[in-house]
């Protein structure tokens, strides 16, 4: 079972949040956020807003359970005092023995809450986690190579450029984008 225990961050300009393991019972706050967070990102989430819109709090619930069930895989949201999720991560190994020494994360944070030093306290509370559950040797992630905040921050944590993966995302007919595979060896 993963579970972090929650944590304060204080954020540069945006009051204090609690960082924590999403729960089943997070499922509603989980799903407002990631509708909203589609919605302000464009072309930088890798979901478009009418997949979270089809999205259910029971398909929520069960995400959330299932990172909670696997000693390798974590859910993490960030939240304000009044319980509104601001961001969410999540970590995951693969499922067969051969890949299950790597983890892929994906994070997504509001706008409001970006460049305040969240998704970097975030990424450093996995990396932990990840050499606590002692099977994740390797972390692992693909962002939008025009996402240069995000990219900077990943190379500032030690994650390598290991790919360009040509038009790996598809916006439509004759639209596409490259995407940027990271890894970092714990």
């Amino acid at each position: 079972m993963s579970v972090f225990l929650p944590q304060i961050f204080k954020t540069k300009t945006a009051g204090d949040l609690w960082i924590r393991s999403g729960m089943p019972k997070d499922a509603k706050p989980v799903l407002t956020f990631l509708q909203q967070a589609s919605r302000e990102s464009g072309h930088f989430f890798l979901s478009n807003t009418e997949e979270f819109d089809r999205l259910t709090i029971e398909d929520q619930e069960k995400w959330l359970e299932s990172h909670m069930t696997n000693s390798c895989a974590l859910a993490l949201i960030a939240e304000r005092n009044d319980g509104v999720v601001v961001s969410v991560m999540n970590c995951m190994n693969g499922p067969r023995q051969r890949n299950s020494h790597i983890a892929s994360l994906g994070i997504s944070i509001l706008k409001e809450y970006q460049r305040q030093g969240l998704g970097q306290m975030m990424m450093e509370i996995l990396a932990q986690w990840a050499r606590q559950t002692k099977k994740i040797e390797k972390l692992e992630l693909t962002v939008d190579p025009r996402n240069v905040g995000a990219v900077a921050l990943y190379e500032k944590l030690g994650y390598k450029h290991e790919a360009t993966l040509q038009k790996q995302i598809r916006f439509g007919p004759n639209d596409y984008a490259d995407s940027l595979a990271m890894g970092m060896w714990l």
